[in-house]
């Protein structure tokens, strides 16, 4: 290449490694001996060219550095550098030492003035930036262009030398020597560098852009303290606080979604960094520290306003979960026993609140509350939150106000589900629904008690599926116990109804449809005695009937010639009667009940309230019931003073099937009830105990009732106890002596 005229500028490629050529210095070579410590004389041209090859490469370094352009083409520079540190060994030196020196000269009067002027001049802060980042890019592409030229002497002279840098570190070191660590020890300029990159992240952060100017700036921070050694940590330690910092104050402007947010700016603040090119344990301090400061620091106020939002997003509890998981080993903080004691006052609360709307459908949207809050928290794969929503659930529908309430309505749910009133659940929805609540009660036994009315009256009537009755009744009893006293009466009760199928067909008269049913009446509900029904007065040709089967049932043998059958729940007897009526026959399904007041009229055609009281010896109360049933279907009409029947009664089908005397007990009457069962179940258990003992102390009775009793009701009160102490000394079936209570036989 000519050394004359305009040349191409080869910075963009390496120059190659030659051997000297026509350009390179020319020294007289001869194959004689050398004698030792001989000097060789270097010719008078050799001389000359070695001074203009050092003019030369002392030269471009000026060039570079001053952005003047080049007379010639990298490679030749690269050529003439490597014949001069070739020619001798102390060129080497003295041309490492020139470069130093103008690299000095260049940053201290040019490079330093234009920091100085950029980091204190009053311009906003992004611009300000964007200036100091500028200076660095030129400041390093020329660190860059004298690397490529001087590669000759970097690779064979500075790398071998433990003592000498490289051209660029030589160079980023005087950045950094001035930047971060000024002469005074006073590190004013990285002061004002790292406020100036503070405020940078502080604005990136509430005013998201796609500005990369603090991406870059935080890289070369990076950078730059990583050449220092050892690389100090201050750095860190000053961002990562100035961070916490500013987050302190951001936190209080998330009112709402608060975790989320914070989720979403820690994850931002992670990534940015790891871009950044900071460290694995940068990171881990940063994020420690984060979650400590924005979560952890006051978790029990930050979880309990965010738990109602937070319960819908699973993903977002679910990492809520994972950061808690680490609190332990991170600060010693148990922040799982916080956030599931939270949990648990929050679900309740909502339970709580679900019972307080009194909902028609309260048992299906309880169930339906309890499954959501399970499929979220099943996420977390932790049986202590699964344990904590249970017991939230049960704690809920035990509140004293709320348990009968719930008894009530589970009762009611499921005698509207075997009425087939609710075809929207299918059996295995109905059966989980049920099992959920009934699991919930923990005084299950009082349940069981109107449970067991309500299905008495389903199976006697036929009004059920008894496949799917027994179903429900062996999951109770499987939940309760198969020896408990529950467990033997409903298993009679099913046994009662296949045998009065099977056995007692044969009693029946066969010129009467006749379906007898005997149960044992020590173990259905004592309200299906009927003992209201008592005084009653049936038709002769209906009396006959029951008569001749009591009869014949005795007549069995002898194992039912000693029992006694009980014909009073008049109610529950199902009878089809056919009323002749001016339109047509109308086949009439009524209990027994109606059927006396029904058959009275083939007598007379109408009565008035007092001549029906003394035909059928009802008491007028029941009797009102009765009447209100036909009435309501018109088969009798209401008169100011009489009872008349409907002759013109009519029916599009022939067929009419008069309603059931309902009697729906009240929540004061389910009260009263309940708590009559406790009394005598107290008694009984207080009575059983003395009798084992005949004296005991009566704290040592209390404990031993309370311990018995809440076997199967684990509600036990202490006051209610203590009155049926003193009930029974009162009745003397015990005597009391001090603090001793003695049994009277």
């Amino acid at each position: 290449m000519s050394n004359t005229g305009n040349t191409t500028r080869e910075s963009s490629s390496t120059p190659s490694h030659q051997r000297p050529s026509s350009s390179s210095l020319d020294i007289e070579s001869t194959h004689k001996r050398k004698k030792p410590n001989s000097v060789i004389p270097i010719p008078e041209s050799s001389l000359v060219q070695l001074d203009q090859v050092k003019q030369s490469s002392y030269g471009i370094i000026d060039i570079v550095l001053s952005n003047q352009e080049e007379t010639h083409s990298y490679s030749l520079y690269y050529r003439q550098i490597e014949n001069l540190c070739r020619f001798k060994h102390v060129e080497q030196s003295q041309l490492t030492a020139i470069l130093y020196e103008k690299l000095s000269n260049y940053f201290n009067n040019v490079v330093r003035q234009d920091i100085d002027s950029i980091l204190q001049e009053d311009t906003p802060t992004q611009e300000c930036i964007g200036k100091f980042l500028s200076l660095y890019k030129m400041y390093d592409e020329k660190l860059r262009i004298l690397a490529r030229i001087f590669l000759y002497l970097d690779k064979n002279y500075l790398l071998q030398h433990s003592t000498k840098k490289t051209i660029i570190e030589y160079g980023l070191g005087l950045f950094v020597e001035y930047v971060l660590d000024n002469e005074n020890g006073e590190n004013k300029l990285a002061n004002l560098l790292l406020e100036k990159h503070n405020q940078l992240l502080k604005l990136q952060r509430v005013t998201p852009t796609s500005d990369t100017t603090a991406e870059t700036f935080t890289k070369l921070l990076v950078k730059l303290h990583s050449t220092r050694t050892p690389s100090p940590f201050e750095f860190n330690l000053t961002l990562i606080q100035k961070i916490i910092d500013h987050y302190n104050e951001l936190k209080q402007t998330w009112s709402e979604n608060y975790i989320p947010q914070t989720f979403k700016y820690m994850n931002q603040e992670i990534v940015f960094f790891k871009n950044c090119g900071k460290d694995r344990h940068f990171l881990n301090v940063l994020l420690t520290k984060l979650k400590w400061n924005l979560l952890f620091f006051d978790f029990n106020n930050i979880i309990r306003h965010e738990l109602p939002t937070l319960i819908h997003k699973p993903q977002e509890l679910k990492l809520l979960y994972q950061f808690c998981q680490l609190t332990e080993s991170d600060y010693s903080y148990d922040s799982i026993a916080i956030l599931n004691y939270e949990l648990g006052c929050f679900i309740s609360d909502q339970f709580e609140k679900l019972i307080d709307t009194k909902s028609k459908t309260i048992i299906i949207e309880l169930v339906e509350l309890y499954q959501f809050y399970n499929t979220n928290l099943n996420k977390l794969s932790n049986s202590t939150f699964e344990f904590e929503l249970r017991n939230s659930l049960t704690k809920a529908v035990n509140i004293k106000t709320n348990n009968i309430y719930i008894i009530s309505q589970l009762c009611k749910y499921i005698d509207t589900y075997f009425k087939k009133s609710d075809m929207n659940s299918t059996p295995a929805d109905f059966l989980q629904y049920v099992m959920i609540i009934f699991k919930a009660i923990t005084n299950k036994h009082e349940f069981l008690l109107f449970y067991k009315k309500d299905l008495c009256k389903r199976l006697l009537l036929s009004k059920s599926d008894i496949t799917q009755e027994q179903q429900l009744t062996n999951e109770f009893l499987q939940e309760i116990g198969e020896s408990d006293e529950d467990s033997i009466s409903f298993k009679v009760m099913y046994h009662d109804l296949q045998i009065s199928t099977t056995d007692y067909s044969q009693v029946v008269t066969p010129d009467f449809e006749f379906i007898p049913l005997i149960l044992e009446k020590k173990y259905w509900p004592s309200q299906m005695s009927g003992e209201e029904d008592n005084s009653t007065t049936l038709p002769i040709n209906l009396q006959l009937i029951l008569d001749t089967f009591s009869i014949k049932y005795r007549d069995l043998g002898d194992k039912f010639n000693s029992k006694k059958l009980y014909w009073n729940n008049f109610k529950l007897h199902q009878l089809v009667i056919v009323g002749h009526f001016n339109g047509g026959d109308v086949e009439i399904q009524c209990n027994l009940l109606q059927a006396v007041v029904i058959l009275l009229f083939n007598s007379k055609e109408d009565y008035s309230l007092i001549e029906l009281i003394q035909e059928t010896l009802m008491d007028e109360r029941l009797l009102r019931q009765v009447l209100d049933t036909l009435i309501s279907k018109k088969l009798v009409v209401e008169t100011t003073t009489n009872f008349k029947l409907n002759s013109n009664f009519t029916s599009k089908t022939n067929k009419v099937k008069l309603s059931m005397l309902k009697e729906k007990p009240s929540e004061i009457t389910l009260n009263t009830t309940l708590e009559q069962n406790r009394q005598e179940e107290y008694k009984a258990a207080i009575v059983k105990i003395m009798k084992q003992q005949q004296t005991l102390h009566y704290t040592n009775l209390l404990k031993d009732t309370i311990e018995l009793v809440s076997k199967r009701n684990p509600t036990v009160s202490i006051h209610d106890l203590k009155t049926c102490i003193d009930e029974l000394i009162t009745n003397e079936y015990l005597k009391r002596q001090g603090q001793d209570i003695t049994y009277i036989p």
